[in-house]
């Protein structure tokens, strides 16, 4: 379900090898995620303009108070979100933290769920890296 567009100063950084890009989520499209507002992971990526073919690329969170999924998930690329798995993520304002929060309609990785629900992600990074 689509919703007004985002109103408030959040951003998130997009990184690409030495590019970053701060992509503001006011004005940006938003959906209701179960009953939060939220916006596209996949827009932000395609927002940030680094890259015409984004599904080459696995997505790392880094969120602000340092926990980076990338190595929460043993360095292993291969258990990163891929673009499959961006096209249903969000970033929803989560009321527990006062915060972004990432969260996903579909997702393969069964009990390990709550590594990829990464909190703290106004101002966080997501990281685009290339599959090899």
């Amino acid at each position: 379900m689509i919703t007004e567009p985002w109103s408030g100063p959040e951003s998130v950084f997009i990184v690409l090898d030495d590019a970053q890009v701060e992509v503001l989520l006011e004005g940006m499209q938003t959906y209701d995620y179960q009953g939060a507002l939220a916006v596209s992971l996949s827009d932000l990526v395609i927002q940030s303009g680094l890259t015409p073919n984004p599904e080459s690329f696995r997505y790392d969170f880094t969120a602000t108070d340092g926990y980076d999924l990338f190595i929460k998930r043993y360095e292993d690329i291969s258990l990163l979100p891929s673009w499959q798995e961006m096209l249903k993520g969000y970033l929803y304002w989560d009321t527990r933290y006062d915060d972004l929060t990432s969260g996903w309609t579909e997702h393969p990785w069964g009990s390990a769920l709550s590594a990829y629900q990464v909190k703290w992600m106004n101002g966080g990074l997501i990281t685009l890296l290339p599959v090899e």
